[in-house]
């Protein structure tokens, strides 16, 4: 026996046989605490079958109204009451006023006569939109908690797989103010939730590193010149405006060689000695080559996302994995020192020494791979500070939706490699120059972190005061998996944690 939350405000409606007076309110209400459909007392719906094009619908038992949004709208301005036909399934998502009530179990084709077997089907196809049925305040016109209770029978809600990157599968959403009660009903999911964006798969394809640093110049022979210059210094631009240089190899002279630049920039402190410019040769001891340049720093790898998150009038927003950083560029490599030239290695002017190469310009920074987005929720109902009532309903959920994966860093470029010094003329260490160094490599773009798997709840509240539920069985599915992080040096941290899965949640807005 259905309560009195059927009863609507009295508001007139079509009479059921031209002429005669409209059924009463009381009569209405009996009729259909005796699962009796009555001219008069509300509004008729019945889907289109397949390959139907009537386009038409007043609402009444001869002309039902094609959809259920049409049979809602007429139903407000009379008994604000929807009788649905169970013969077709209605494939839209509703939104219903506070205060409309929507009785399914008709066999239309049969005198609108009661059938258990026959409950209003309305098979939503989800496009990552609006919810299966949305409950709403109507219209702001009454304030609070009184605003109306919409009482649904006899329902069949089947939610269709969602489209859209970590969009849920919604059943039922009653918004703040508005109230439900809801007897004989199944709510079913049918496809798991949306998982969130792939970033390993569907990112555009990119170099598999940044760019290499730019390569040294090589140094001048022996006795081509009075003083023969060393190799000339390199710049490396980044794509974020980071320069590099790759230090100038040192002059070879008659009677000395010079020792080569440094590079820049110059790391601080240094006690490894990156990017110094090498000694010049001397009859003491041979030349240097220049010092490699500082590696850049690897950017950080993103977070995985964690299982926080609410629930809005849309499903689940969950937490995406965070960005990996990216790498730093490099630093130049030092210049190779020169060499001394004169009689020992010139039979005639000009003497000039061998000169030593220039160092390679730093690899530029790779990029951080982008971080994996979270996975929508399959869920039941959504109640916000909203009275609801459950009477013999069976709520079946999908699986949640996965987390996406995080994209890999992009590997930091190669260094330049160092500019070589020309072969001596004639004997002896004091008479070689050396290379310049190798530029630095630059630093790895850090992973990004998968993202959070989404849930699988039955029904999501906020106030358990105005929650009942009698009756009411879940057959819950299992929580969305987190997303990995890409990379070889994947952690827990970087990896996406999976959802939860529950009967009953509640959560704060």
């Amino acid at each position: 026996m259905l309560t009195g939350t059927l009863a609507a405000a009295g508001c007139a409606s079509e009479p059921s046989v031209p002429g005669e007076a409209a059924p009463s309110e009381p009569e209405c209400v009996a009729a259909i605490a005796e699962h009796r459909a009555i001219e008069g007392c509300g509004v008729f719906a019945k889907a289109l079958l397949p390959g139907d094009d009537y386009i038409g619908g007043s609402g009444t038992m001869a002309d039902p109204a094609i959809t259920l949004r049409r049979a809602i709208e007429l139903a407000r301005t009379g008994r604000r009451r929807v009788f649905a036909c169970g013969d077709v399934s209605f494939g839209e998502d509703v939104v219903l006023p506070s205060g409309v009530d929507l009785v399914g179990g008709f066999d239309c084709e049969n005198g609108w006569t009661y059938d258990e077997e026959r409950p209003a089907f309305l098979l939503t196809p989800n496009k990552g939109g609006p919810v299966s049925i949305s409950v709403v305040p109507d219209d702001g016109e009454r304030e609070g908690l009184d605003d109306g209770v919409s009482t649904i029978t006899d329902l069949l809600l089947w939610v269709l797989n969602a489209t859209r990157d970590s969009a849920s599968t919604v059943g039922i959403v009653v918004h703040q103010n508005a109230a439900l009660e809801l007897v004989r009903g199944h709510i079913k999911t049918v496809g798991p939730a949306h998982g969130g964006f792939d970033a390993r798969t569907n990112m555009p394809d990119r170099p598999e590193r940044a760019r290499d640093g730019t390569n040294g110049s090589p140094g001048g022979d022996a006795c081509s010149a009075d003083i023969v210059p060393g190799g000339a210094a390199v710049t490396m631009i980044c794509d974020d405006g980071w320069m590099s240089v790759g230090g100038k190899g040192g002059d070879g002279r008659a009677d000395r060689g010079d020792d080569g630049s440094s590079g820049a920039p110059l790391p601080s402190p240094n006690p490894l000695r990156a990017g110094l410019g090498g000694a010049a040769a001397t009859s003491q001891g041979p030349c240097e080559a220049g010092h490699e340049g500082a590696f850049g720093v690897d950017g950080a790898h993103g977070r995985g996302g964690r299982r926080a998150g609410t629930f809005t009038v849309t499903g689940w927003v969950g937490e995406s994995g965070t960005d990996g950083g990216d790498g730093a560029p490099a630093a130049g490599g030092g210049g190779g020192g020169g060499a001394r030239g004169g009689t020992l290695a010139c039979s005639v002017p000009p003497n000039g020494g061998r000169s030593g190469g220039s160092g390679g310009g730093g690899g530029c920074g790779g990029k951080g791979g982008r971080g994996g987005g979270y996975g929508g929720g399959s869920i039941g109902i959504i109640a916000f500070d909203a009275r609801v009532t459950l009477r013999d309903v069976h709520i079946q959920t999908n699986n949640g939706g996965y987390g996406g994966d995080g994209q890999e860093g992009q590997e930091g470029g190669h260094g330049g490699q160092p500019g070589e010094a020309a072969e001596a003329r004639g004997q002896g260490s004091a008479l070689r120059a050396c290379d310049g160094g190798r530029g630095g490599r630059g630093g790895h773009g850090g992973n990004g972190g998968g993202g959070a798997g989404g849930p699988s709840v039955g029904i999501a509240y906020v106030n358990e005061e105005l929650l009942t539920l009698e009756n009411v069985t879940f057959q819950i599915g299992a929580p969305g998996e987190g997303g990995y992080s890409s990379g070889a040096d994947s952690t827990l941290e970087t990896e996406g944690e999976d959802g939860f899965a529950s009967e009953t949640y509640r959560f704060s807005p």
